[in-house]
């Protein structure tokens, strides 16, 4: 498993199935610390900017990956 802060570097080199760890925002919604996300979907460039449901944005071209998060 790999952690980060904001795991920006990351995004190329993680593989469908790898476990990673990201710290989450103050104040969240579900009162979490970090989240345990696991890769479904390698390396991908954003089409079309968008918000996700976390409030995080995505601008054309950013690269990004998709995940499950775990949950207790």
């Amino acid at each position: 498993m790999v952690s980060c802060d904001t795991c920006d570097e990351l995004v190329g080199v993680l593989d469908i199935g790898d476990n990673h760890a990201v710290n989450a925002e103050d104040g969240n919604f579900k009162g979490a610390s970090f989240w345990l996300i696991m890769c479904t979907k390698s390396l991908r460039k954003v089409k079309k900017a968008f918000t996700n449901r976390w409030g995080k944005t995505f601008d054309e071209g950013d690269d990004a990956v998709v995940g499950l998060y775990y949950q207790k």
